[in-house]
Protein backbone atom coordinates (compact mmCIF):
# COMPACT_ATOMS: atom_id res chain seq x y z
CA UNK A 1 0.00 0.00 0.00
CA UNK A 2 1.03 3.44 -0.79
CA UNK A 3 1.58 5.96 2.31
CA UNK A 4 4.09 3.58 4.47
CA UNK A 5 5.64 4.33 7.44
CA UNK A 6 9.02 6.03 6.79
CA UNK A 7 9.67 7.17 10.50
CA UNK A 8 8.23 7.91 13.57
CA UNK A 9 8.40 11.88 14.95
CA UNK A 10 7.81 13.48 17.95
CA UNK A 11 5.96 17.19 17.50
CA UNK A 12 6.19 18.86 20.87
CA UNK A 13 3.56 16.01 22.95
CA UNK A 14 2.61 14.37 19.73
CA UNK A 15 4.06 11.57 18.17
CA UNK A 16 3.48 10.81 14.64
CA UNK A 17 4.50 8.95 11.45
CA UNK A 18 5.99 10.64 8.21
CA UNK A 19 4.25 9.20 4.97
CA UNK A 20 5.17 9.08 1.48
CA UNK A 21 2.43 11.40 -0.14
CA UNK A 22 3.04 11.67 -3.77
CA UNK A 23 6.95 11.74 -3.18
CA UNK A 24 6.66 14.18 -0.07
CA UNK A 25 6.87 13.23 3.20
CA UNK A 26 4.27 14.96 5.50
CA UNK A 27 3.81 14.50 8.92
CA UNK A 28 0.24 12.60 10.39
CA UNK A 29 -0.48 12.18 14.45
CA UNK A 30 -0.27 8.55 15.61
CA UNK A 31 -3.57 7.36 17.09
CA UNK A 32 -3.11 6.90 20.74
CA UNK A 33 0.30 7.78 20.65
CA UNK A 34 2.62 9.28 23.50
CA UNK A 35 6.04 9.23 24.93
CA UNK A 36 6.74 5.42 26.57
CA UNK A 37 7.56 5.29 30.43
CA UNK A 38 10.38 3.23 31.60
CA UNK A 39 8.23 0.56 32.93
CA UNK A 40 6.67 -0.59 29.60
CA UNK A 41 10.30 0.07 27.76
CA UNK A 42 12.27 -2.35 30.38
CA UNK A 43 9.42 -4.99 30.67
CA UNK A 44 10.46 -7.80 31.70
CA UNK A 45 13.60 -6.72 32.29
CA UNK A 46 13.61 -5.30 35.28
CA UNK A 47 13.23 -7.99 38.07
CA UNK A 48 13.08 -8.27 41.51
CA UNK A 49 15.44 -9.96 43.18
CA UNK A 50 16.71 -10.63 46.73
CA UNK A 51 20.48 -10.45 47.58
CA UNK A 52 21.48 -8.34 50.45
CA UNK A 53 18.08 -6.88 50.43
CA UNK A 54 15.47 -6.37 48.10
CA UNK A 55 16.24 -4.83 44.50
CA UNK A 56 14.81 -3.94 41.50
CA UNK A 57 17.38 -5.33 38.41
CA UNK A 58 17.56 -4.30 35.35
CA UNK A 59 19.80 -5.87 32.47
CA UNK A 60 22.74 -4.51 31.00
CA UNK A 61 21.54 -5.40 27.53
CA UNK A 62 18.00 -3.57 28.38
CA UNK A 63 19.79 -0.75 29.79
CA UNK A 64 21.82 -0.02 26.86
CA UNK A 65 19.49 -0.49 24.20
CA UNK A 66 18.97 2.97 24.17
CA UNK A 67 20.87 5.73 25.28
CA UNK A 68 17.73 7.46 26.96
CA UNK A 69 17.38 4.25 29.31
CA UNK A 70 20.79 3.86 29.86
CA UNK A 71 20.60 7.69 31.46
CA UNK A 72 17.74 6.83 33.28
CA UNK A 73 19.51 4.05 34.66
CA UNK A 74 22.86 5.76 35.57
CA UNK A 75 20.31 9.03 37.08
CA UNK A 76 18.19 6.62 39.19
CA UNK A 77 20.13 3.48 40.38
CA UNK A 78 22.67 2.80 43.22
CA UNK A 79 25.19 0.70 41.45
CA UNK A 80 26.27 -0.53 37.98
CA UNK A 81 27.30 -4.26 38.55
CA UNK A 82 30.28 -5.79 36.93
CA UNK A 83 27.71 -7.85 34.87
CA UNK A 84 26.54 -4.56 33.35
CA UNK A 85 23.31 -4.73 35.18
CA UNK A 86 21.83 -1.86 37.41
CA UNK A 87 19.97 -2.33 40.76
CA UNK A 88 17.53 0.04 43.13
CA UNK A 89 15.39 -0.16 45.63
CA UNK A 90 11.96 -0.93 44.87
CA UNK A 91 10.70 2.11 46.58
CA UNK A 92 12.88 4.31 43.57
CA UNK A 93 11.53 1.62 41.06
CA UNK A 94 7.64 2.59 42.04
CA UNK A 95 8.82 6.30 42.21
CA UNK A 96 10.27 6.70 38.59
CA UNK A 97 9.13 3.39 36.53
CA UNK A 98 6.41 5.52 35.01
CA UNK A 99 8.94 8.55 33.90
CA UNK A 100 8.66 9.11 30.43
CA UNK A 101 11.42 8.42 27.54
CA UNK A 102 12.17 9.87 24.45
CA UNK A 103 10.71 7.04 23.03
CA UNK A 104 7.09 6.07 21.25
CA UNK A 105 4.58 3.96 22.87
CA UNK A 106 2.44 3.19 19.19
CA UNK A 107 -0.62 1.60 20.47
CA UNK A 108 -0.45 -0.03 16.77
CA UNK A 109 2.45 -2.07 17.56
CA UNK A 110 3.17 -1.55 21.68
CA UNK A 111 -0.31 -2.41 23.13
CA UNK A 112 -0.24 -5.51 24.78
CA UNK A 113 -3.84 -6.09 23.50
CA UNK A 114 -4.35 -7.34 19.75
CA UNK A 115 -7.45 -5.78 19.32
CA UNK A 116 -6.50 -2.07 20.09
CA UNK A 117 -3.04 -2.90 18.28
CA UNK A 118 -5.39 -3.73 15.14
CA UNK A 119 -7.56 -0.52 15.94
CA UNK A 120 -4.87 1.58 15.89
CA UNK A 121 -2.98 0.47 12.97
CA UNK A 122 -5.96 0.83 10.90
CA UNK A 123 -6.68 3.90 12.42
CA UNK A 124 -2.99 4.84 11.28
CA UNK A 125 -3.67 3.37 7.66
CA UNK A 126 -7.02 5.70 7.28
CA UNK A 127 -5.00 9.42 8.53
CA UNK A 128 -2.59 8.49 6.01
CA UNK A 129 -5.07 7.49 3.38
CA UNK A 130 -7.17 10.54 4.00
CA UNK A 131 -4.30 12.69 3.77
CA UNK A 132 -3.22 11.09 0.46
CA UNK A 133 -6.90 11.97 -0.74
CA UNK A 134 -6.82 15.40 0.26
CA UNK A 135 -3.26 16.09 -1.51
CA UNK A 136 -4.55 14.34 -4.40
CA UNK A 137 -8.08 16.48 -4.61
CA UNK A 138 -5.73 19.68 -4.35
CA UNK A 139 -3.53 18.16 -7.39
CA UNK A 140 -6.62 17.86 -9.18
CA UNK A 141 -7.67 21.71 -8.69
CA UNK A 142 -4.59 22.54 -9.84
CA UNK A 143 -4.56 20.28 -13.04
CA UNK A 144 -8.22 21.52 -13.93
CA UNK A 145 -6.99 25.12 -13.52
CA UNK A 146 -3.95 24.27 -15.80
CA UNK A 147 -6.52 22.61 -18.14
CA UNK A 148 -8.76 25.96 -18.05
CA UNK A 149 -5.90 28.31 -18.34
CA UNK A 150 -4.64 26.22 -21.59
CA UNK A 151 -8.36 27.07 -23.49
CA UNK A 152 -10.51 23.82 -22.41
CA UNK A 153 -13.88 24.59 -21.35
CA UNK A 154 -14.76 23.42 -17.82
CA UNK A 155 -17.74 21.37 -19.83
CA UNK A 156 -15.25 19.10 -21.50
CA UNK A 157 -13.75 18.76 -18.70
CA UNK A 158 -16.49 17.64 -16.77
CA UNK A 159 -17.05 15.24 -19.08
CA UNK A 160 -13.51 13.87 -18.86
CA UNK A 161 -13.21 13.42 -15.14
CA UNK A 162 -17.04 12.56 -14.59
CA UNK A 163 -17.67 16.20 -12.99
CA UNK A 164 -20.76 18.43 -13.85
CA UNK A 165 -19.62 21.71 -14.84
CA UNK A 166 -21.01 23.20 -11.77
CA UNK A 167 -18.65 20.71 -9.88
CA UNK A 168 -15.41 21.89 -11.81
CA UNK A 169 -16.50 25.50 -10.86
CA UNK A 170 -17.06 24.63 -7.43
CA UNK A 171 -13.19 23.36 -7.39
CA UNK A 172 -11.92 26.57 -9.46
CA UNK A 173 -13.36 28.61 -6.46
CA UNK A 174 -16.43 29.99 -8.58
CA UNK A 175 -14.41 32.05 -10.93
Amino acid sequence: MAGLVTRIQRRGQQWGELVDVHHHAEWVPSPGARACTVEEYIGTDARRIKRYGEWIEISGEAARSDGALLTWCQRHTNSELPSGAFRLPPGEWMRHSGDALALPFLPEFDHPDEAIRQLAGVEAARRALELQLQRATDMRREAIATATSAGYSRRSLGCLIGLSYARIQQLLGGT
